[in-house]
């Protein structure tokens, strides 16, 4: 049996790099999953304010925060099915984006140390490692 060594990182989950690597891309599409849903909930927004708002007194904002709770579980009204549909997805992408952060940054060398810190948590300290270069 013939063994070659070599220099090159290894492509595994043990390695590293590749980690890194992961954690790198997982971020940022943590970041535009979340962008993205934004964006869908602004729009939601306005074409609920366009229509006269939810014809109910009280806190505009709340209204609208519990009309997007309903949307993420499901509940679209008819004029917003497609809108509705649009951001139930994305929700659900980021909190799968989320939990990937979470089980990756678990297994880094810097996290015991970093969840330590009062207000980082998974996905801060991802995107804060994502983007050192160490």
């Amino acid at each position: 049996m013939i063994q070659v060594a070599s220099n090159h990182e290894r492509d595994d989950d043990l390695s590293p790099m590749h980690g890194d690597r992961d954690l790198k891309w997982i971020a940022a599409a943590f970041e535009s999953a979340q962008a993205q849903r934004l964006r869908t909930g602004e729009q939601i927004r306005a074409l609920v304010e366009s229509r006269g708002g939810l014809q109910r007194p009280g806190n505009h904002t709340s209204d609208i925060e519990a009309l997007l709770a309903r949307i993420r579980a499901g509940a679209a009204p008819a004029p917003l099915t497609a809108l509705g549909d649009a951001y139930r997805r994305e929700w659900n992408e980021e909190r799968d984006l989320l939990r990937l952060l979470s089980e990756r940054i678990a297994r880094h060398p810097a996290w015991p140390w970093l969840e330590r810190v009062r207000g980082i948590g998974p996905s801060l300290a991802a995107r804060l490692l994502a983007r050192l270069e160490i």
